[in-house]
C-alpha cells in the first residue's frame, strides 16, 4: 500500500486501553471469585424477583433441602413455605421492595416433607435505579431450635412426668393472685407429698418408683379443672393451683377425690401398689396475700397432715405455726455448728470418662448433730440459706476444702482440682472475690485447682454484676461449673455469657438413660451443645458401667457416682489417688479430656 502512488499521506489514531482492559480483567477476576464464593457457600444464597419467583439459586440449595435447583429456579418460592408462614414471607418480600433489609425465620418444605426451620437475611437489588428484587442468604437452623427447646422445656417442666416444674407454678399461681384480686375471687394452693414413697423406691427400684411418679401425675391431672395447675416440685411432692374459686369448699371436695384416686391399687412392674398421700391446703387472701407465703403455709400445713396418720388433707391455720419453735431450735444449734466443730466434709470423686481416672474430687458438706446424728445437706441447707447462715458455713467449706486439696498433695499424692458449691446467697456477696483470692492464699492452693460450681438459679438475679464476678474468678484461674444443669433455667443466650468452664448434667436424667429414650435423647442434646459452646460435660450420679459406656460413647468427658465412689473422707479419698509424678505438667484449670 506504501508503494501506491496515488497515496499521498496516511493518519493514524490510536487510543490507549490499558485501563479499560484492566478494569476489565478486574471485573472477570471479582466476577468469578463471587461465582466461586456463591457455589461454594455453605448457606443457602438465592435471588427472588418482585413477584416472588426464585431466578437462582446456589448448590447449597440442593444439599440443604434435598430438591434440585432446576425444580424451583423460574418458580414462586410460596410452595417451599409453611402455609402458617406464608404471610410472614410475603410481608418480608414488601418490606425488601420498599428498599428495607429484613431478618426472619420461615419453616422451609425440604424433599423428604419434613419442614425445616431458616434463618433468612435479604436486602434489596437495584436495577437502573429501581428495585428489580432481593438477594437473600438462608440458614438452616432446624438442629438449634430443637436444642433451644429442648433446654426450654427442661426450664419449666419436669422432665420425667411433662408436668409444670416449680418456676412454672409460681409464675402460674402470682398471675392467678393478680386476677383473684381484681375480681374478689378466692384461690387454693395445695401442696401434696406422697407418703412412704421410699419404700415404693426400696421395693421396686428407681424405674418402678418414676412408673409410679408417672401414674399419680396422670390421675391428678384426671381430677382438676381445665384451668387448675398441678406441678412436681420435688422427687415425691406436687403442688396444685386452683384460681378462682368462689368458696373454700371446692378446694376440700377435690383434696377427697385426690385421697380417693390415689388409694386406688395399680399394678406396676407385676406388683400391686396402693399409695396415699398428704395434703395441705391454704386459701387467698386469708392465709396469705403472696405466692410465697401460700407455698409456705401449705407446706406447714401437709407437715400437719403426716403428723396426724397421713392419708388425710388439712387447712392451714396460724395455730400450725407453733411448729416453727422446733425449726428455730435447728437454727439456732446451726449458728453454732462451725465454732463446735460440728461440720464435716465427704468427698466424691470426679473420675474421667475414657479411663476412670481421678482428676477432683467434689467437697459435700455433712452435719454432726449432737442429738440427732448425721444431718443431710438438704435438711439443714434450706434453713441455712433463710437464716442467713449458709455465708458463714459456705467460708467454711471453701476454706476446709482448700486446705484438703492443699493437704493431698503435700502428703504426695497427685494434684487433683476440688469442686466446691457456691449458694446463691454468697453469689450476692460483694467481696466474693476477695474471700476466694484470701483462702487460696492462706491455703497454699493453686486457683486452677479450685472449681466453683454455681446453679443455673442461683445466677438469674443481679446478672450483669454477677458476670462481672465470675469474669474477675475466671482470670484468677479458678475454674467455674454449672451445677444440676437441665434442671433450672437453662438458656442458650445465658450460657453463651457466663465465662464457665464446664456444666454438670444432673443424676435424675443419667439414672435411666440406658433404658429410658427421653433421659438419653435429653443427655445427648445437652453433650452436643455443651461441645458447640467448647464446654466440658460431666454427668452425676453414674452408677452402672452401662451409664458410663453411653457416656463415653456420645462425647462426656468425666463423671461422678456410686460407679467410682460414694462421697468419702478426705483420707480414704487420698488412698484412691496415685502419687505424684516427681514433676508434673501445671494444671490450667480442670482439664477432664
Amino acid at each position: 500500500m506504501l508503494d501506491d502512488p496515488n497515496l499521498g499521506a496516511i493518519v493514524a489514531n490510536y487510543r490507549d486501553i490499558t485501563e479499560r482492559k484492566s478494569a476489565e480483567d478486574a471485573l472477570r477476576t471479582s466476577e468469578e471469585r463471587y461465582r466461586n464464593l456463591v457455589e461454594t457457600a455453605q448457606d443457602v444464597i438465592y435471588t427472588l424477583s418482585p413477584e416472588g419467583t426464585l431466578t437462582s439459586l446456589n448448590p447449597a440449595f440442593e444439599r440443604i433441602t434435598g430438591w434440585p435447583r432446576s425444580e424451583w429456579t423460574g418458580k414462586s418460592f410460596a410452595p417451599l413455605v409453611h402455609p402458617d408462614d406464608l404471610p410472614t414471607g410475603y410481608q418480608q418480600l414488601k418490606r425488601v421492595l420498599a428498599g428495607e433489609s429484613v431478618s426472619f425465620e420461615l419453616r422451609i418444605k425440604a424433599r423428604s416433607g419434613e419442614y425445616l426451620i431458616a434463618e433468612f437475611t435479604a436486602t434489596p437489588l437495584l436495577e437502573n435505579g429501581r428495585y428489580a428484587g432481593l438477594l437473600g442468604v438462608a440458614r438452616d437452623i432446624t438442629q438449634r431450635k430443637k436444642a433451644e427447646n429442648t433446654i426450654r422445656q427442661l426450664a419449666y417442666h419436669d422432665a420425667l412426668t411433662g408436668l409444670p416444674n416449680r418456676a412454672l407454678f409460681e409464675d402460674r399461681l402470682k398471675l392467678a393472685l393478680s386476677q383473684a384480686g381484681r375480681e374478689k375471687k378466692r384461690v387454693a394452693v395445695m401442696f401434696l407429698d406422697l407418703d412412704r414413697f421410699k419404700l415404693v423406691n426400696d421395693t421396686l427400684g428407681h424405674g418402678g418408683g418414676d412408673k409410679l411418679l408417672c401414674g399419680v401425675s396422670e390421675d391428678l391431672g384426671g381430677v382438676l379443672r381445665a384451668g387448675d395447675t398441678v406441678a412436681r416440685v420435688g422427687g415425691d411432692e406436687f403442688t396444685i393451683l386452683l384460681p378462682a374459686m368462689n368458696d373454700a369448699q371446692h378446694a376440700t371436695e377435690i383434696a377427697d377425690r385426690i385421697l380417693d384416686v390415689l388409694k386406688r391399687p395399680r399394678l406396676i412392674d407385676g406388683q400391686e401398689f396402693s399409695i396415699t398421700t398428704s395434703i395441705g391446703i391454704t386459701l387467698f387472701p386469708q392465709d396469705g396475700q403472696d405466692a410465697e407465703t401460700l407455698l409456705r403455709n401449705a407446706d406447714t400445713a401437709m407437715y400437719r397432715a403426716k403428723e396426724r396418720g397421713r392419708n388425710n388433707y388439712q387447712l392451714y391455720t396460724p395455730a400450725m405455726n407453733a411448729s416453727l419453735i422446733q425449726r428455730l431450735a435447728l437454727e439456732n444449734d446451726l449458728r453454732h455448728s462451725t465454732e463446735r466443730g460440728e461440720l464435716r466434709l465427704q468427698y466424691q470423686p470426679i473420675a474421667r470418662v475414657m479411663d476412670g481416672s481421678i482428676i477432683a474430687a467434689e467437697a459435700l458438706v455433712r452435719w454432726e448433730h449432737p442429738d440427732r446424728g448425721i444431718v443431710q445437706p438438704d435438711e439443714f441447707v434450706p434453713y441455712a440459706e433463710e437464716a442467713g447462715l449458709i455465708v458463714p458455713i459456705g467460708e467454711w467449706v471453701l476454706r476446709e476444702a482448700c486446705l484438703q486439696a492443699r493437704a493431698w498433695e503435700d502428703a504426695g499424692y497427685s494434684r487433683i482440682a476440688v469442686a466446691v458449691n457456691l449458694s446463691a446467697r454468697q453469689l450476692q456477696q460483694r467481696n466474693l472475690v476477695d474471700l476466694v483470692g484470701q483462702v487460696l492464699q492462706e491455703t497454699r492452693l493453686a486457683p486452677e485447682q479450685l472449681q466453683l460450681e454455681i446453679t443455673e438459679g442461683a445466677v438469674m438475679k443481679n446478672v450483669d454484676i454477677i458476670i462481672t464476678m465470675l469474669h474477675e474468678l475466671r482470670s484468677m484461674g479458678v475454674g467455674l461449673s454449672v451445677d444440676d444443669f437441665g434442671t433450672g433455667y437453662s438458656s442458650l443466650s445465658y450460657l453463651k455469657r457466663f465465662p464457665i468452664d464446664s456444666v454438670k448434667i444432673d443424676r435424675s436424667f443419667v439414672r435411666d438413660l440406658a433404658t429410658d429414650a427421653n433421659d438419653a435423647a435429653i443427655v445427648t442434646t445437652v453433650i452436643a451443645m455443651a461441645r458447640n459452646l467448647n464446654l466440658q460435660v460431666i454427668a452425676e450420679g453414674v452408677e452402672t458401667e452401662e451409664q458410663r459406656l453411653f457416656l463415653e460413647r456420645h462425647g462426656c468427658d468425666a463423671f461422678q457416682g456410686y460407679l467410682i465412689s460414694r462421697p468419702i473422707s478426705g483420707e480414704a479419698l487420698g488412698r484412691l489417688l496415685p502419687p505424684a509424678r516427681r514433676s508434673h505438667a501445671k494444671i490450667t484449670r480442670l482439664k477432664l479430656a
